[in-house]
C-alpha cells in the first residue's frame, strides 16, 4: 500500500502497529504518536514531521532516509534501533537522552535541537557553534567588502 503525499494533521494515534510497508512522503503535522510502532522495514523515506509528539514510538528498522523532523518532541520509550537515518534532518527538536542513545546519530543532522535540556550538534558541528543550513545557496556576506555609496 502506498500513500503518496498523504497529510495527517492533528491526529492522535495511541497504541498499535502501522503495517503498511510503504509510507513514503507521508506528512505528519501537529500529531501525537503514543505507543505506536512502525512495521519492520517500513519505508517512511522523504517524510515530513512537523510539531509532532512521540512517546513510546518505535521507529526500529524503519527507513527514514531524507525525512525532516521540525519542532518535534521525542520522549521516553521512543526508539530508532536499526533505523536508516541517512540524510534525516532534525530541526528544533527535543529529545530525552535515552531516545538519542538508540539512534545511529552519525547518519542524521541536528540543528538547534535539545537533549535533556542541552543543545545537540551534528557530528561535524563544533559544540557551541551554530551550523549554517547546508541547503542555503547564499554565501555569507564578506565583512571586508565596501558598499557602494
Amino acid at each position: 500500500m502506498t500513500l503518496p503525499a498523504t497529510v495527517l494533521a492533528g491526529v492522535s494515534l495511541r497504541g498499535g502497529r502501522l503495517l503498511a510497508p510503504d509510507l513514503e512522503g507521508l506528512e505528519f503535522t501537529a500529531c501525537t504518536l503514543d505507543g505506536v510502532s512502525f512495521a519492520d522495514n517500513v519505508s517512511l523515506r522523504g517524510g515530513l514531521f512537523e510539531v509532532c509528539h512521540f512517546r513510546d514510538t518505535r521507529f526500529d528498522a524503519a527507513d527514514l532516509s531524507g525525512s525532516l523532523f521540525v519542532e518535534c518532541t521525542f520522549e521516553g520509550g521512543t526508539t530508532f534501533s536499526a533505523a536508516v537515518l541517512r540524510g534525516v534532518r532534525f530541526r528544533s527538536c527535543t529529545f530525552d537522552p535515552e531516545v538519542l542513545a538508540t539512534m545511529p546519530v552519525r547518519e542524521a543532522k541536528f540543528l538547534d535541537c535539545l537533549v535533556g535540556g542541552a543543545r545537540a550538534a551534528s557530528p561535524e558541528e563544533p559544540p557551541g557553534r551554530r551550523a549554517r543550513p547546508r541547503h542555503c545557496p547564499h554565501p555569507r556576506p564578506a565583512t571586508n567588502r565596501r558598499r557602494p555609496i
